[in-house]
């Protein structure tokens, strides 16, 4: 997740989060919030420090979106063993703790989607119940978080859980919206999603069967294949080729594919062949069409 509007920037955040580490930024996140943990718990947003905390959460989160060493940091000071719990005490209907559950949702996101070998704090932390939770609300950009993390940190069996929602299809619509901008960006109220992380969240969802299936159903499948193409970046173009490799493991998906011309023999073969780093093209069409 991005701050809608802040695109033009040009910054290297993988250099400014080195640059953070090495003068121990991050370590002042413990003490900001044992001091003004009181008035989170009060309630009272709107006091100067409250803003401060929000102002340093949004900038962990551009940065962490970027940056795994800075990722790492915010782990190692407690950072997101902290967040987490805090989500339990806001009422994400009122609008001023949203203030605050907007840029913890932020880090969260970023922070999993960068290096999601944490995920076992988000689960020691009880992140999956509270993130459910906030599944059934109206706020678009609050679910869009909200699903995105759960992508990475559920288990298999979770996952067909999440797809039941109709989640499958709301991050479809997403990555349609994006990939049709000049930027490859979807923008809900003040938050930015790139296609690169909404198709990384649906690829994550897609581990489990039902809901390839479900991304079949919802045409997501010539989403994905018109990121191949010249016009998306190679870091877009490799999610992609992985992606539609792992829907081609169910038959019934290779056979739509194949009956719909979205995979037309050694055209679209050859695209995915040099991303995916497979060296012999029968390897991948023997996957399409013969599902080894």
């Amino acid at each position: 997740m991005e701050i809608a509007g802040c695109g033009f920037i040009s910054v290297d955040l993988n250099e400014v989060g080195n640059y953070l580490v090495q003068q121990d930024y991050c370590e002042l996140f413990p003490t900001m919030w044992s001091a003004l943990e009181g008035y989170v718990a009060k309630d009272k947003w709107k006091e100067r420090g409250c803003e401060n905390l929000q102002n340093m959460l949004y900038g962990f989160m551009g940065v962490a979106d970027r940056c795994a060493v800075f990722v790492d940091e915010l782990v190692k000071v407690g950072v997101i063993s902290t967040l987490v719990p805090v989500l339990y005490k806001l009422d994400h209907k009122d609008s001023k703790a949203y203030d605050l559950i907007n840029p913890i949702l932020g880090v969260l996101q970023n922070s999993i989607r960068i290096n999601n070998s944490h995920r076992h704090i988000y689960r020691q932390e009880k992140a999956v119940p509270v993130l459910e939770g906030f599944m059934d609300t109206s706020n678009m950009e609050l679910k869009t978080d909200s699903l995105l993390i759960l992508a990475y940190i559920v288990e298999e069996e979770d996952n067909k859980h999440l797809g039941d929602k109709g989640v499958v299809g709301f991050l479809v619509n997403l990555l349609k919206s994006a990939i049709n901008t000049k930027k490859h960006v979807a923008y809900l109220m003040s938050g930015a999603y790139s296609a690169l992380e909404l198709l990384d969240g649906l690829n994550h969802l897609a581990v489990n069967d039902e809901n390839k299936l479900a991304i079949d159903k919802e045409a997501g499948i010539p989403v994905i294949v018109r990121m191949l193409q010249k016009e998306f970046t190679v870091e877009e173009q490799k999610l992609a080729a992985e992606g539609l490799w792992n829907l081609a493991f169910i038959e019934s998906i290779r056979q739509n594919m194949l009956k719909r011309g979205v995979v037309q023999g050694k055209e679209v073969l050859m695209l995915c062949l040099p991303i995916l780093s497979v060296k012999n093209v029968d390897i991948m069409h023997n996957c399409i069409h013969n599902g080894s």
